[in-house]
């Protein structure tokens, strides 16, 4: 399984700002996803999971799952909490001493 997501590193990356080139493939420290550069204009990036990774995917895909099933109650939630927000906000300025 191969996630693939061109961008630009140069800021980031002393490899391209020596010109560009592919110097170096990277590993990511978790162990569960390998990085790995491009020498391609745009840069290119490709990420892999490693097998430990891939064993991730089975429970990624039933939360997933659970989001879905329960899209309507979590917007339901969302706006709730925006509704409080502004409740809270109103609450504090109608609390402000007038000027």
């Amino acid at each position: 399984m191969i996630f693939a997501s061109p961008f630009q590193r140069k800021s980031a990356d002393p490899a391209w700002a020596r010109g560009g080139k592919l110097l170096h493939t990277r590993h990511v420290h978790s162990g569960r996803v390998v990085t790995r550069l491009i020498d391609r204009v745009p840069p290119h990036v490709e990420y892999t999971l490693t097998p430990l990774g891939m064993t991730l995917t089975e429970p990624f895909a039933a939360l997933c799952r659970w989001a879905m099933e329960h899209v309507a109650e979590i917007e339901r939630s969302r706006a709730q909490v925006v509704v409080d927000m502004i409740a809270k906000h109103e609450r504090e300025l109608a609390a402000e001493p007038s000027a």
